[in-house]
């Protein structure tokens, strides 16, 4: 039996500051099977920020999360399981079930994640017709999946995903932003990009356009390391070293997401904070 690794996990959010009600959204959960012959890990991690006119941010990012997690459980983790754990052996199939078939392995979470926010894009757009308070809703994600120590992420606005080691600080997903665009095309510097009055402007979000472009991002993973899901109120308002400190210096994913959310309220709150924080483990 190969080494399984172990998730521990927190998921927080508070509506900071200066925002009169909270629009993030957030999911964290995961599961382990174990059998004498095979044993895996797996987790599902998603924030969400909404946007939109009265409530219609918060029911927006609300609907991407229970359309991905829906969609995830049915299309993924349920065939992960059932194709791995309560599958026979094929001559027992052969010999006493000539009419039924094995299970059916699930897609690759790359492609699996991809189809999920692609139903959350479709539910957004339905519900916001549907509802003229809810037109021109949107939201950002940002999901990821962790099998064993595979991490695959797809994203859609900038919400973003970390990874965190000792001392080493990764940004996986990119910022779908107009300022982000402009600093990839090396048109404004990055001092500049922090205090452009345009950095929150998306491009690209869940509810504007019928077929959504997303990023899907794959790494393996070396535990021990950390998984950070935030939303932008936190790394508007807290530094990558400042996240890093607290990475290093976190005695449990609830103490550390606490603590974040604290720093980003201390700097300012400036908007709705968001945080899902995974630490993987042998």
């Amino acid at each position: 039996m190969t080494r399984n690794i172990t998730l521990s996990y927190a998921a927080q959010t508070h509506v900071g500051r200066e925002r009169p009600h909270n629009e993030d959204g957030v999911a964290a959960y995961s599961f382990s099977s174990v059998t004498n012959s095979q044993a895996i890990t797996c987790g599902l991690f998603v924030v969400s920020d909404g946007m939109g006119g009265h409530n219609a941010g918060e029911i927006a990012s609300m609907t991407a999360i229970k359309s991905m997690v829906s969609a995830i459980n049915r299309d993924y983790f349920q065939k992960l399981v059932q194709s791995r754990f309560f599958r026979l052996p094929d001559n027992v199939y052969n010999y006493h079930f000539k009419k039924m078939k094995p299970p059916v392995p699930p897609l690759p979470p790359r492609r699996v994640l991809p189809q999920a926010i692609q139903r959350a894009n479709r539910d957004i757009i339905e519900l916001s017709r549907k509802n003229p308070a809810f037109f021109g809703m949107g939201a950002t994600i940002t999901a990821a999946i962790i099998v064993d120590r595979t991490l695959t992420v797809a994203s859609v606005g900038d919400s973003r995903c970390y990874v965190i080691g000792r001392e080493q600080l990764k940004q996986v997903t990119r910022d779908h932003t107009i300022v982000n665009q402009m600093l990839e095309l090396g048109t404004i510097t990055p001092e500049e990009a922090k205090y452009h009055p345009g950095r929150n402007f998306l491009y690209r979000s869940l509810g504007s356009d019928e077929v959504m472009e997303l990023d899907v991002y794959e790494e393996e993973l070396t535990p021990p390391v950390w998984v950070l899901l935030c939303s932008d109120g936190l790394n508007n308002m807290v530094s990558d070293e400042q996240i890093q400190t607290v990475i290093d210096g976190a005695r449990s994913p609830e103490r550390a997401a606490t603590r974040l959310v604290r720093i980003a309220n201390r700097a300012g709150g400036k908007d709705n904070i968001s945080v899902v924080l995974v630490k993987v483990s042998w």
